[in-house]
């Protein structure tokens, strides 16, 4: 499916016409998922300030386990991504 996504990306990038077509439907799909990620981010925020201690999170693509701050940056990007640098992982 992610295929098919990015072949319909690549069409709408080289055809101007298909892209004027598609500009209304393209802004509200970005409004909607930037509004969507800043309830998630806010959420996030707010569970990250309930935890009292270090996390121990286990993140397969590093073959690890690895002890993170519950405020940290990291963590919520993890948190929010489900992974955190997949390319940089699979270097290792």
């Amino acid at each position: 499916m992610a295929n098919h996504l990015t072949i319909r990306a690549q069409r709408l990038k080289l055809s101007p016409t298909a892209r004027t077509m598609a500009t209304p439907y393209l802004f509200m799909r970005r409004r909607r998922r930037e509004n969507l990620s800043h309830k998630q981010a806010q959420s996030l925020r707010h569970f990250t300030d309930l935890l009292a201690a270090d996390l121990i999170l286990q993140l397969d693509d590093f073959r690890g386990k690895f002890t993170i701050g519950a405020r940290s940056d990291l963590f919520r990007r993890i948190a929010a991504d489900g992974c955190y640098e997949p390319d940089l992982a699979q270097l290792c």
